[in-house]
């Protein structure tokens, strides 16, 4: 009877199976009895079955390497974020150092100007000063000593004594402060040491902590590192058992069946399909070597590709390198260029807002001059050609009459100009800035009094210069005098409650004031306004409407009284050759108050003193009274900026032409940097590119390199198993061929050597179990340690902030007790302490300043006891000596402030080469760290450039791994369908030889080899062409079982090619 073999691929199964078409080759094979039919899958489903497993192994092992890659890559961005935050700050550090230099570069220009001030002819005249200002300070230290003698003989007198016991109650009050401050300055002194070394102790505690945590989490940290790479060693142990256990099997399997097949040769069992399957071996060995030398001629040009791009790559880097430095130069280069600029730039808008400042103030100044008309400057003319008749003509009645109704025409017609002054409702025009500067006008600054009453003079003047009248009555000028005179009589409205709004003149108060420096009166004239002023601009404001309604508008006030006073035409008689002038300011019962003061220069021919110093009553001459003004820089000029402002305009102008070519320079040099620069940098943008393309061009090329190589290992790994399955087969048939006692040798050694590699297979799983269970003990072990080192962490993060929580108390500490030290050693005349000294001294020190307190107010107690007791001795001789001695020591501290002044501004012109060299070494040096800071910001660059690469690389691998595992995850999936497959078929195989069982056939054997399926039955013969498709009529007729049992088969070679087709098998052989 004859077996019918079919040779199908899996398509031809399908249809095979259904009965309709096939190719088929035709052979008789003869029928041994039923033992004789055994079913072939064994041996393949164990092949099958190592490949789902190594598949497996392998695919583990590229998971493995793709969390490696994921690990280098988290790793590789912390360091390029390091490297982005190391650039910020490198930024920071560039940006402060040109704030520096900057700073520098000012104080060079201020050296420079001072340097250039300091001729020998001003140092000679400020070494002069300072000579003369000496030898007034001795004079007036003489005159400090004889008015103490005076003020201590007069202390008999009642009014002296009752000053006396004024001053007594005074002290005592200010004794019994002194001892209250210095009791609470105990006490907190004594609060602020132990807070203080409260926070020292706490701090030291923290850090001794912090220190203890970071020990414990170094060592926990050390614990962790050593643990884990003990767990990794085990790790790598159990790989490497699970690998021999791999082997050991394989080598098992093959023994067992060398055995199995020495077995059926020693039995006589299978020959013809010992020959089969050596013939099938050989195909298989023939396709697997085309295979092989197709992969390898593959590798080896994907190698050659990518080594070619790694060349590329390489050379590209060294032209990047190249261009970055290229680049950094035209960087620093613009940077210096820029920082010029930048420079440049600020030093004209500087001039060009102190050149505004300047036009403003003139046209502020411009816009608050009083207008004056025409006609009214004709009728000034008028009035001062009737003066001169009138002087020169004899003074007739005639010629006075003339002169008066002169005046009177020019005055009533000034009051005519009030409406010219008023713009938009608004007769003042200043800095709206001013708003928000606060005024106590029973306090006024110095700075804001000298502006007010400068203001005031230059507006004066420029009428009197309209006017023609300057000639005749001068100039207004403003003295220190003046000033501390106004001052004073301000002081006096104050003390006196006088209501100026209503009241007008407090005339007692002025004739007191002008009186204390030797003047028998002041030209006052007043202004009042009902409601508080508190800012500066409404001060000035309210300061130029007095001043235009006294000039004119003064009909509605006085009958132009005030208009006579401020231009002097009340004194044009005597000639003024100027008029000293003050201004000041009081707040009382609800008025606002503006004060000027006006004292004519003008002198009695016959005594040649000022007329003004010309009164008695308090035992001095009129030159004495004189001199007190004198002393009390009556005559002492301030400096007017009002008068300088044209030529603060010019300089300015000056300064913005010089900074403006300094600046096109500095423009013109920028430009031509950042354009090399800006070309530098597309050139390095373009390498970079470049680089980059290569980079990705090269990361294709490496990953086509690993897929060849892939190919290769698989194609050489098949290749070796096609070797080894031909040698096999010839074994086999060798076996067959062989005697009876060489086959039953050849079995029981096989045997031997099955049982030999199943203990060497019992005794590497026993290894790998052990592996294994030490690999979890080092993990378990790991992460304890893990778990450790992270409390551990934790801790120290804690005991940092506890430290910088320690450190925060402290400083609040430091400070409270710095403050109240500082408190304390204010009160030290002497200052013998120190702000470095210690807390005990501290508290004794307040200590003593308490018992000192106590003993000055018993002192004072005392005191006042006894100047009560004194009350009735003379007044008179008192007063005078002190007022004597106040003025005294006040002419005294005004001579020691001027020579102060002038030594200092000696000292300024002496020093000004060693300043200016100085200011210069200081720049340099800054403009060095600017140098630093700007290759430091370079390095951090390109270190950054560097990190963000390596990122880049580390990707590209990520990448790659992540491929490999596809490509693994695919080679996994195709051998687990391949053996789920035959699994189906021995499955299907054993429910089809339980059937035949009952039919009295031989069992249909099915066997796979590549793309053969053998199909043999004991019941029918059947001769199907291998070139042409049979017809369904020349079928031969099979019964309804046969039919059923061949269409199961078609239908699982259907699932099969469904699967092959799938992954991609069925075009790998197409292509093979």
């Amino acid at each position: 009877m004859k077996k019918t073999i079919l040779t199908v691929g899996a398509v031809g199964l399908a249809v095979a199976g259904s009965a309709q078409t096939a190719k088929a080759d035709e052979t008789d094979l003869h029928t041994n009895k039923t033992n004789e039919q055994q079913v072939q899958v064994q041996a393949q489903t164990q092949t099958t079955e190592q490949k789902a497993e190594t598949a497996k192994s392998e695919l583990d092992d590229a998971k493995n390497n793709e969390q490696q890659a994921q690990q280098k890559v988290d790793n590789a961005q912390k360091e390029n974020d390091k490297a982005s935050q190391d650039v910020a700050n490198a930024n920071q550090n560039v940006a402060d150092k040109k704030n520096d230099v900057s700073q520098k570069q000012d104080n060079l220009n201020q050296a420079e100007q001072v340097k250039n001030e300091a001729t020998k002819e001003n140092t000679d005249k400020a070494s002069q000063d300072v000579a003369n200002a000496n030898q007034n300070v001795e004079n007036k230290q003489n005159n400090v000593a004889n008015a103490q003698q005076k003020a201590d003989e007069a202390n008999k007198n009642v009014e002296n004594k009752q000053n006396d016991v004024a001053n007594a109650q005074q002290k005592a009050d200010e004794a019994q402060n002194k001892a209250d401050n210095a009791q609470q300055n105990v006490d907190t002194v004594k609060d602020a040491s132990q807070k203080l070394e409260e926070a020292k102790q706490n701090k030291a505690n923290a850090e001794k902590t912090l220190t203890d945590k970071q020990n414990a989490k170094d060592n926990a940290q050390k614990a962790y590192e050593d643990a884990k790479a003990k767990a990794d060693n085990a790790s790598k142990e159990a790989q490497k058992a699970q690998q021999n256990v791999a082997q050991k099997q394989e080598i098992f399997r093959q023994k067992e069946e060398t055995y199995l097949k020495a077995k059926d040769a020693y039995e006589n069992n299978g020959l013809d399909e010992a020959k089969a399957e050596l013939q099938k071996a050989e195909a298989e060995l023939n396709s697997a070597r085309k295979n092989y030398l197709y992969a390898e001629s593959t590798l080896a040009h994907k190698n050659d590709e990518k080594t070619a791009l790694e060349n590329q790559l390489a050379k590209q880097k060294e032209i990047v390198a190249n261009a970055q430095k290229e680049y950094a130069l035209a960087k620093l280069a613009y940077d210096k260029a820029l920082t010029d600029y930048t420079a440049m730039q600020k030093a004209l808008n500087d001039a060009k807002t102190n050149e505004k400042k300047a036009q403003d103030a003139i046209a502020n100044l411009e816009k608050n001059k009083l207008i004056v008309s025409d006609a009214s400057k004709q009728k000034a003319q008028a009035y001062i050609k009737a003066y001169n008749d009138y002087v020169n003509g004899g003074k007739t009645d005639a010629l006075l009459k003339a002169f008066t109704h002169a005046e009177h025409e020019m005055l009533v017609q000034l009051q005519n100009d009030y409406a010219l002054n008023i713009k938009d409702n608004e007769v003042y025009f200043g800095d709206e800035a001013d708003k928000n500067v606060a005024v106590d006008l029973n306090n006024l600054s110095q700075a804001v009094q000298e502006d007010l009453a400068n203001f005031v003079a230059t507006l004066l003047n420029d009428v009197r210069d309209q006017l023609g009248l300057t000639p005749y009555v001068g100039k207004v000028v403003v003295t220190k005098g003046m000033l501390d005179m106004s001052n004073a009589i301000a002081k006096n409205y104050v003390a006196d409650n006088w209501d100026a709004y209503n009241n007008g003149h407090d005339t007692a108060g002025v004739q007191k004031g002008a009186q204390q420096f030797g003047m028998k009166i002041a030209d006052e004239n007043l202004g009042s306004h009902a409601s508080e002023i508190t800012n500066l601009y409404d001060l000035k404001k309210f300061v130029k409407n007095s001043l235009l309604s006294q000039i004119l508008n003064d009909f509605h006030y006085n009958t132009v009284g005030h208009t006579m006073s401020m231009l002097g035409l009340n004194h044009i008689d005597d000639k003024p050759s100027e008029t000293f002038f003050g201004v000041s300011t009081s707040y009382v019962q609800g008025s606002s108050n503006i004060h000027f003061y006006l004292i004519p220069n003008t002198r009695d021919d016959v005594v040649d003193t000022m007329k003004y110093a010309e009164w008695n009553g308090d035992g001095k001459d009129h030159k004495e009274h004189e001199k007190m003004f004198e002393q009390a820089g009556g005559k002492q000029e301030i400096n007017n900026p009002y008068a300088t402002l044209q030529n603060n305009l010019n300089n300015a102008k000056a300064e913005t032409n010089k900074a403006q070519a300094n600046f096109d320079v500095a423009e013109k040099s920028k430009n031509q940097a950042e354009k090399a620069f800006l070309e530098k940098q597309s050139e390095m943008n373009g390498e970079t590119n470049r680089q980059k393309q290569l980079q990705s061009n090269l990361n294709e090329a490496t990953i086509s390199a690993n897929k060849a190589q892939f190919d290769f290992e698989d194609a050489k790994n098949r290749l070796e198993t096609a070797q080894n399955n031909k040698t096999q087969a010839q074994k086999t048939v060798d076996a067959y061929t062989a005697s009876v006692q060489a086959k039953k040798q050849a079995m029981d050694e096989a045997k031997a050597e099955m049982e030999k590699a199943k203990a060497e297979m019992d005794e590497a799983q026993e290894t790998l179990r052990e592996k294994a269970k030490a690999d979890q003990e080092a993990h378990d072990e790991a992460n304890a340690k893990k778990e450790a080192f992270i409390k551990a962490s934790y801790e120290a993060d804690q005991a940092q902030k506890a430290v910088r929580k320690a450190e925060t108390d402290l400083e609040n500490a430091q400070k409270a007790y710095d403050d109240i030290k500082y408190a304390i050693l204010s009160n030290e005349k002497a200052h013998a302490f120190t702000l470095t000294q210690d807390e005990s001294n501290t508290i004794a020190l307040a200590e003593n300043q308490l018992a000192t307190a106590k003993a000055e107010l018993a002192k004072a107690k005392a005191d006042l006891a006894e100047k009560q007791t004194a009350l009735e001795n003379a007044k008179a001789q008192a007063n005078v000596a002190n007022t004597e001695l106040t003025k005294a020591k006040a002419e005294l501290e005004n001579a020691k402030k001027n020579l102060a002044e002038k030594q200092a501004y000696l000292e300024k012109l002496q020093n000004a080469s060693q300043v200016y060299e100085k200011a210069k070494a200081e720049l340099e040096e800054a403009q060095k760290a600017l140098e630093k800071a700007n290759l430091e910001l370079e390095n951090a660059m390109k270190n950054q450039a560097d990190k963000k690469q390596a990122l880049s690389e580390a990707q590209s691998e990520l990448e790659l791994a992540k491929k490999n595992t596809e490509i693994k995850q695919k080679a996994y999936d195709k051998a687990k369908a391949e053996l789920d497959f035959e699994n189906a078929i021995k499955a299907e195989q054993a429910k089809l030889n339980e059937k035949k069982s009952h039919t009295d056939v031989s069992p249909i054997v099915l066997k796979k080899s590549n793309n053969v399926q053998k199909s043999e039955t004991a019941t029918k013969h059947m001769t199907v062409s291998t070139e042409k498709q049979a017809k369904t009529s020349e079928l031969p007729q099979m019964g309804d079982e046969e039919k059923s049992e061949t269409s199961v088969i078609g239908i699982i070679m259907m699932l099969f090619a469904s699967i092959l087709a799938m992954l991609g098998l069925s075009d790998k052989k197409k292509k093979a």
